[in-house]
């Protein structure tokens, strides 16, 4: 069955999410991977960064403002980190955007950070359909509902 898309760009019943992924974190092959997919319980955007040390709170919350529902940023562990800091950074700063958004009652759960070793494409896929999974019944981004 094919997802009906609402008016605010929502497929029904899917969680929008974004996967913001450290081109370190990942195999040689997930380059070839298209930057936008569907898996298991979601739609899925994926976009590569050559760190995510560069992330700040302030872009992790621009992308839930431009209207997905999660965003899930996908790191490498510590040791392994190509600038020895960055996931260790990028932490920090997933856990002081989901502060903001408990605060102002949208929810932290929202953002995710997954660090580990090199991914393939299918993993990376597995994790945002475990994360799709965890926020099902969650509700839609209200950002979804204001009129621009």
């Amino acid at each position: 069955m094919v997802a009906a898309r609402t008016r605010a760009g929502r497929h029904e019943g899917r969680q929008e999410i974004v996967a913001l992924v450290c081109a370190q974190a990942v195999t040689a092959e997930f380059a070839a991977f298209r930057a936008a997919a569907s898996c298991r319980g979601a739609r899925l955007e994926v976009r590569l960064l050559p760190c995510t040390s560069k992330l700040e709170a302030g872009d992790l919350l621009a992308v839930l403002d431009r209207g997905a529902d999660a965003v899930l940023v996908v790191g490498c562990r510590q040791p392994a980190c190509r600038f020895q800091v960055g996931s260790a950074r990028a932490a920090r700063r997933v856990a002081h955007a989901q502060r903001m958004l408990e605060e102002i009652g949208i929810g932290g759960w929202r953002l995710r950070i997954e660090l580990g070793g090199k991914r393939s494409e299918a993993e990376v896929v597995a994790l945002v359909e475990d994360y799709a999974q965890d926020i099902a019944g969650q509700p839609t981004n209200p950002v979804r509902t204001l009129e621009r």
